[in-house]
C-alpha cells in the first residue's frame, strides 16, 4: 500500500489577493473507499488574502521561533465578523428572493419535494447568475457596517446580540474530548494536548487540516481570556509550522469563524495547510478512518504531524 502523501496545491496561493475556499490540486495516493456525505464542523470558510499569506520572522511566546507568525486571532475574527454581516445583507438583499422564487417553481414543476442535491444545484445557479450584483452589494454593505469605529463596534454588537443564543444552543462536540469521556475519542486523532488545549485532525476536511481547541468551555473568541488566545496562536502557528515541515508547505491558514458561520458550540481555531487532497474524489479523514483496511495508514501519517509538534512543544500533557 502507498503511503499518504500531499503537496501544496498551488505556489500561487498564498499570494492572490482573493477569497478562496479549498485546495484544488488532488493527490491519490489513498485509494478510492465508499463516499462520505459529511459536512466540515463550520464549512470550513477563510479568506485567502488574509488567512493563507505568509507568515513570517515571528517569535512565539513560548518553544522557540515559528515560520509561521503568530495569527491576531480576536482582530482577525472581528473582521470576519463585518465581512459576514456584509454578506448576509446582500444575500437577502440580492439573493434570497430570486432564490426563494426559483426553489417554490422548481417544486411546483416536480410536483414534489425537492432533494438536498437539487436544492443545492439551484442554489448554485443563482448564486452564479447574481454574482455580479451580490459583490456590489456586499462591498456597499460592508462600506456602511465599516465607515467608523462606532459603526463597527455597533455591527459587532448587533451580530452577538443576534447569534449568541442560536450558538449557545449548538452542540459541544470538543468538551467530551477535552474531558476524556468514555467513547469521546475513539474516532478522534489527537496530535497534541496540555492542560489548557488540544490539537485536533480535522476527520471531516477532505485534506491534510487541524483544529486547535480550548479545554475552557468558550464559545467566541471575545469571551476568552487574552493568555488563552496567545497560547491559541502560539500552538496555532506550532501547528502550520509540524504541518510545513511534514508536508513541505507554505505557512497555514490560521483562523477562527465568525458566529454566522457556527454549527458547533466550543471555539475552536482552524489550520489548514496549503495541501492537496487525500483523493480526487474528496474523501474526508474519517472516512479512512472508519476503514479498517486504510485507518491505520491515515494514523501513521498524522503520527509524522504529530512528532514534529512534540519536538518543538514537548511531549504531550
Amino acid at each position: 500500500m502507498k503511503p499518504i502523501t500531499t503537496r501544496p496545491a498551488s505556489a500561487t496561493a498564498q499570494t492572490q489577493q482573493r477569497t478562496q475556499t479549498t485546495q484544488t490540486t488532488p493527490t491519490t495516493q489513498i485509494p478510492s473507499t465508499q463516499q462520505t456525505q459529511q459536512a466540515p464542523a463550520d464549512g470550513d470558510v477563510f479568506h485567502g488574502s488574509r488567512d493563507m499569506r505568509t507568515r513570517v520572522g515571528v517569535t512565539t511566546l513560548t518553544a522557540g521561533p515559528t515560520v509561521t507568525a503568530l495569527p491576531k486571532l480576536l482582530d482577525d475574527w472581528k473582521v470576519s465578523l463585518l465581512d459576514a454581516a456584509a454578506e448576509d445583507l446582500a444575500d437577502a438583499e440580492i439573493i434570497a428572493p430570486v432564490l426563494d422564487k426559483a426553489l417554490k417553481q422548481a417544486e411546483s414543476d416536480k410536483g414534489e419535494s425537492l432533494t438536498r442535491q437539487e436544492r443545492r444545484g439551484i442554489s448554485n445557479g443563482v448564486y452564479k447568475q447574481l454574482e455580479a450584483e451580490f459583490e456590489t452589494a456586499k462591498k456597499a454593505h460592508h462600506k456602511d457596517l465599516t465607515k467608523s469605529p462606532a459603526a463597527k463596534k455597533r455591527t459587532e454588537r448587533d451580530v452577538l446580540l443576534e447569534q449568541r443564543p442560536r450558538v449557545d444552543k449548538l452542540k459541544d462536540v470538543f468538551s467530551p474530548v477535552a474531558q476524556q469521556l468514555p467513547g469521546a475519542r475513539d474516532n478522534e486523532i489527537v496530535l497534541w494536548e496540555n492542560k489548557n488545549l488540544m490539537v485536533l485532525v480535522d476527520t471531516f476536511a477532505p485534506s491534510p487540516k487541524a483544529l486547535v481547541v480550548p479545554k475552557e468551555p468558550v464559545a467566541l473568541p471575545v469571551d476568552a481570556k487574552p493568555v488563552l488566545l496567545d497560547e491559541l496562536a502560539v500552538v496555532a502557528a506550532h501547528t502550520s509550522d509540524a504541518f510545513s515541515r511534514a508536508l513541505g508547505t507554505p505557512p497555514a491558514g490560521i483562523w477562527v469563524n465568525p458566529p454566522q458561520h457556527l454549527t458547533v458550540k466550543q471555539m475552536h481555531v482552524h489550520v489548514l495547510p496549503d495541501a492537496g487532497p487525500f483523493t480526487n474524489d474528496g474523501h474526508p479523514a474519517k472516512a479512512f478512518l472508519e476503514d479498517p483496511q486504510f485507518k491505520p495508514q491515515i494514523e501513521a501519517f498524522f503520527a509524522t504531524i504529530a512528532k514534529e509538534l512534540a519536538a518543538k512543544l514537548g511531549p504531550a500533557t
